[in-house]
């Protein structure tokens, strides 16, 4: 696979007709950077958000879930079978010429893909969260405050732990095995 780094969003819609999907070489990853501003902001008034902060923390650790029980870790993917209804949702892949022509087995195994790039999609935009997350503890000037980033947090490393999961144990996919994560 090709690599490109554009510097903006394509503005187009743009169509690879020519490219055989049976041909790695033939596929190009575009990566492109961009800048975001961000601003945010903080209501300091201590007394009347310190209550709300504590009823918040604590009605969130009563009530937050626990990745390895309260999920059934137990159900399994059928490997032969296709993940996405076709015929509800059409794939890029999907359309492109030859695509008819694979074999059932290639074609399974392109949703595999196409199912572990869209949880792996989920799993960037958390790692994103996780980021900020652990940079709003620290911004925050007290104790209690800190609390809600924290929990926030917490949550955020238990929605990496489900995606890492399916990847890793459901869908069979060792790419994860490269990024040094741990569950």
């Amino acid at each position: 696979m090709r690599s490109k780094k554009v510097n903006n969003q394509p503005q187009e819609i743009t169509d690879y007709p020519e490219i055989d999907p049976k041909d790695q070489n033939a596929i190009e990853c575009i990566n492109e950077i961009f800048m975001s501003p961000l601003t945010g902001s903080y209501n300091w008034d201590y007394i009347v958000v310190e209550d709300r902060i504590k009823k918040l923390y604590e009605l969130g650790k009563e009530l937050n879930w626990n990745v390895s029980s309260d999920l059934d870790w137990s159900q399994n993917y059928p490997k032969d079978e296709l993940m996405i209804n076709y015929e509800l949702f059409q794939t890029p892949e999907s359309v492109l010429r030859g695509y008819d022509d694979l074999s059932d087995e290639k074609k399974v195994e392109m949703d595999r893909h196409r199912v572990s790039w869209n949880i792996s999609q989920f799993l960037h935009g958390e790692q994103g969260a996780l980021l900020v997350a652990s940079q709003l503890v620290s911004c925050a000037p007290t104790l209690m405050q800190r609390c809600m980033p924290l929990h926030k947090l917490l949550m955020r490393l238990g929605m990496l732990k489900v995606l890492i999961g399916t990847l890793r144990k459901k869908l069979d996919f060792s790419i994860l095995q490269q990024m040094a994560l741990s569950h």
